[in-house]
This record gives structure tokens, C-alpha cells and sequence, in this order.
């Protein structure tokens, strides 16, 4: 099977699978960027006719430019093998036959991250005073990045439906979801915010806010 064909068909898979638009967009430009080394250096077109050492040949490309990290050859190296799986799984190539089978991850140095100290995330949190609608919102969205650990791509995408009295429910990368218990403290600054956004916005009608739990500014 052509290369450039399976791709498209590999791309459409993960569009199906619900995969993240950045997820699709990676899976595409580092699998581009292999069977464009793949065709200029070796003549390589077809699906079967991939071997380990090309995928090597890839790594070696990589290092010797000098512009990627081992973590991100290994990160490109993630989607060749879902890609080569996924032949595998559709019966395109045998499994002894998958060229990523026996390709590892390139050693990556471990860095320790130093985390912000108990004085120093009360100092951040502190610092929001003020009882307008801005404050409250900003020292309620620092409060569930220290207590309860949010990502800030997960604060933005929060429902109403997801908060409750006691815990929240988070939606988080690759559709997966957990469930956040908040401490008291949280609980009283959630509604404190419940109050603070529905006289913000309490001309505006319902169906004008949307579902998302932080609102900005009234909409026009």
C-alpha cells in the first residue's frame, strides 16, 4: 500500500477515535516529515517496504540538525509506532514485520522541577484582593491550580455542569476524566464566584453565557 495513501487512512482513523485537533496536526506533520525522508533518501513509497533502519536513519537525520531535543525524537517516535500498529492491526503488515518493533526511546536527561513553596503559593493567592467579579474569578482560578491541581487547558474548558458542592469533575487530555474533591476553602470562594458571576451577568440571558463556567465579560 502506498505510504502517502495509508496516511490519509490513518488520519481519518484518528479523526474517528475523537483524537485532539493538536494530536491529528503532530501525528500529521511527523509522519509527513518520515516519508518525505523516506522518498528523497531511500526511494521508499510503499507501506511494506519500510524497514527498522529506515526509522533509524530518521533518528540519526534528526540528531545530526540538531534542532530537536531526544524528547521530541522520541516524541515523533510515539506516532510512528501508532501509525505502524495501526498497519499492523488492519492487517497491512505482519507484526515481525513493523519496522518501530524493536526502535527505543532515546535516553532523555530527568530534570527536577522546583514546585512554588506552601508561603509563596498563599503570597499568589493573597495578593488577589478586591470583591469585583475580576477578583474573585482570579483568585478562584489560582485557588484550583494550587488545591486541587488543574491544568490551565482544563480550567478554560470547564462546564457549569461539571462543578458540584464537593467536587469537580475534570475532562481532561484524550477525553479522559477524573473527579477533584475541593476543601472547604475552595468551596467557599466557588461561591463566592457563583454570586459575583450571576449578578455580573444577570441581564444577559442564559443561552448568551453558554455553558462554560468562566465568563470574561458580559457579551455584547
Amino acid at each position: 500500500m502506498e505510504l502517502n495513501e495509508f496516511l490519509n487512512e490513518h488520519l481519518i482513523n484518528l479523526k474517528i477515535l475523537a483524537r485532539a485537533e493538536g494530536t491529528i496536526y503532530n501525528h500529521n506533520y511527523y509522519l509527513t516529515r518520515l516519508l518525505d525522508l523516506l522518498n528523497r533518501e531511500f526511494g521508499v513509497h510503499k507501506l511494506e517496504e519500510v524497514k527498522s533502519s529506515h526509522i533509524k536513519s530518521y533518528i540519526i537525520d534528526a540528531q545530526e540538525k540538531g534542532l530537536e531535543s531526544n524528547l521530541t525524537i522520541n516524541k515523533a517516535l510515539a506516532i510512528f509506532k501508532v501509525f505502524f500498529n495501526y498497519a499492523v492491526d488492519e492487517g497491512f503488515i505482519d507484526e515481525m514485520a513493523n519496522p518501530t518493533r524493536r526502535i527505543k526511546n532515546l535516553k532523555v536527561a530527568k530534570t527536577v522541577i522546583k514546585s512554588f513553596s506552601d508561603k509563596e503559593v498563599s503570597a499568589m493567592i493573597n495578593s488577589v484582593k478586591g470583591s469585583t467579579y475580576s477578583n474573585i474569578r482570579d483568585k478562584l482560578i489560582l485557588m484550583l491550580l494550587f488545591d486541587c491541581g488543574f491544568r490551565v487547558s482544563e480550567l478554560v474548558s470547564l462546564k457549569n455542569e461539571d462543578v458540584r458542592s464537593t467536587n469537580i469533575l475534570v475532562r481532561g487530555k484524550g477525553s479522559k476524566e477524573r473527579v477533584l474533591y475541593i476543601s472547604p476553602l475552595v468551596n467557599k470562594q466557588i461561591l463566592l464566584y457563583k454570586r459575583a458571576r450571576s449578578k455580573r451577568f444577570e441581564h444577559r440571558l442564559g443561552r448568551l453565557i453558554q455553558d462554560y463556567y468562566y465568563l470574561v465579560r458580559p457579551l455584547k
